[in-house]
């Protein structure tokens, strides 16, 4: 028996840690270049089957990295809200985002999987399932 039973089993699984990445990248990128006050941004779509998520440094018209994951029938929610265009969440030189607000992101499909998008820029996936 497998750890999945499902492709949707691991699909929001796979999903949450390319997230993660994409966000922990736009971060660095955002730290690195502190001379512009909106170094990066992440950019999170649904783009037919699959979630998209984008990463852009400020002046740059290509992507300096993307990644899909297929939803497999799949939902993501953000702060209870199913994305259903895109969303993009930017960085300034800090490292933060510039809304200054934290953000739950949830990908479920045969099971539910949470990252959390601090205030601070930083994404991770929380132990207790919640974000703070």
């Amino acid at each position: 028996m497998s750890l999945f039973s499902s492709r949707s089993g691991y699909s929001a699984f796979l999903a949450k840690d390319q997230f993660i990445a994409s966000a922990l990248q736009a971060q660095q990128v955002a730290l690195a270049l502190e001379s512009s006050n909106t170094p990066s941004t992440l950019t999170v779509a649904v783009s037919g089957s699959n979630w998209v998520f984008t990463v852009t440094k400020d002046g740059e018209t290509s992507p300096l990295n993307e990644l899909t994951a297929v939803a497999a029938g799949g939902s993501l929610t953000i702060d209870g809200t199913t994305l259903v265009g895109a969303r993009t969440f930017t960085y300034n030189r800090s490292g933060s985002l510039t809304s200054n607000t934290s953000h739950t992101i949830v990908f479920a499909s045969d099971n539910s999987h949470t990252v959390c998008l601090a205030a601070s820029g930083y994404a991770y996936s929380p132990v207790s399932g919640a974000c703070p």
